[in-house]
């Protein structure tokens, strides 16, 4: 008998489709628009040889630095395009876009503005 209740409860929670990471975003929940960590070292590697390319963030206003991180919305107006030599490299993510702001590198939800995720300090 506790084989199969065994069995059971593992044949549920393998059904379940996505479960909530501490993020707040679920596992499994848009997991291909997540930057891999091939193109992370890739981003890393472009900045590291083009630092001119990556905007300081010197002259962000310190409310739009504070609201830089997965799972908020980027403030409108922020951020700069990722630059195409670069972006012609990474794997496309339907309904993202990458953008370059105050030194970090993110994937944002085109429809929502929001961080899906990010590369704090990319050429580091």
């Amino acid at each position: 008998m506790n084989k199969v209740v065994t069995a059971a409860i593992a044949l549920v929670l393998l059904s379940v489709p996505a479960v909530a990471d501490p993020g707040g975003k679920a596992v499994g929940e848009d997991a291909g628009a997540l930057i891999a960590p091939a193109e992370r070292a890739m981003i890393q590697a472009y900045y590291r040889g083009h630092p001119e390319k990556l905007p300081s963030g010197a002259g962000l206003p310190s409310s739009a630095r504070d609201n830089i991180a997965r799972g908020k919305r980027l403030p409108p107006g922020i951020g700069d395009r990722m630059p195409e030599q670069l972006a012609v490299r990474l794997a496309r993510h339907p309904g993202y876009a990458y953008q370059v702001v105050g030194g970090n590198v993110l994937l944002v939800e085109i429809a929502t503005g929001t961080i899906a995720d990010m590369l704090p300090g990319a050429p580091r």
